[in-house]
């Protein structure tokens, strides 16, 4: 039989000390400082290469592209999450008219979002 009550006593007995919280809290920051400055130099570097390689009106055309792509993928995981996050609801409620109104409204937006993306672009 498995005892719960030793299992909690024992997790209990795990704790960490303040001392070791600290620690730890210090090395997760200056991992997040180095990941962040590596990032930022890999950056540098790279736009360095891209613009001495390609010139100005390409990696001015690169970068239009680049901001484009980033702005749809945005605006699509937002539009995708939230839908999923009503139908789900919804679907969980077992409310059929409801759920069938949250999709026409989800689609609704997604075609006038692709709509006007398309238009802009």
């Amino acid at each position: 039989m498995f005892d719960f009550r030793m299992q909690l006593k024992t997790a209990a007995s795990v704790t960490m000390t303040e001392s070791t919280e600290h620690k730890k809290l210090a090395i997760n920051t200056a991992t997040l400082y180095f990941r962040m400055a590596a990032t930022s130099i890999i950056g540098f570097v790279c736009t360095r290469l891209l613009l001495q390689t390609l010139g100005d009106e390409n990696f001015g055309l690169c970068s239009l592209i680049a901001g484009i792509c980033g702005i749809t993928t945005f605006i699509s995981g937002n539009l995708s999450s939230s839908a999923t996050r009503f139908l789900c609801a919804d679907s969980g409620k077992k409310d059929i008219l409801q759920f069938q109104k949250t999709f026409s409204v989800t689609l609704e937006i997604s075609l006038t979002a692709a709509i006007l993306l398309t238009i802009l672009a």
